[in-house]
């Protein structure tokens, strides 16, 4: 949305070794929060570590005992190009699930 607008201050929502630019006003828009997070990604090599465009449709832990997958979290997604849905799935060490501030945490430590 070109008119979305944080309801948290530049101050709340910033990496604490990335602050935002001075000039940025105190409440960010939207185009100014996805430049911030792509010069962070770019900055920090995590660019190819990315999958925009996707909708997460799965997350679950993988098998347990030992191997490659043991412990790990097998993520299936969705993209459309064109009209055409596909679907994918990766393993994973480790999942981040980033629901906002205002969420408890719940960490399966397991």
């Amino acid at each position: 949305w070109r008119s979305l607008r944080t309801n948290l201050s530049k101050y709340t929502c910033a990496f604490s070794d990335t602050p935002w630019p001075g000039d940025a006003p105190d409440f960010v828009g939207g185009s100014e929060v996805q430049q911030y997070l792509e010069d962070f990604a770019s900055r920090h090599g995590l660019l190819d570590c990315l999958r925009t465009g996707c909708r997460t449709t799965h997350v679950e832990r993988a098998g347990e005992g030992s191997g490659e997958t043991a412990g790990s979290w097998t993520v299936t997604w969705e993209t459309c190009q064109d009209g055409q849905k596909s679907s994918s799935s990766e393993s994973f060490e480790f999942v981040i699930v980033a629901t906002g501030i205002f969420s408890r945490p719940s960490i399966d430590m397991a």
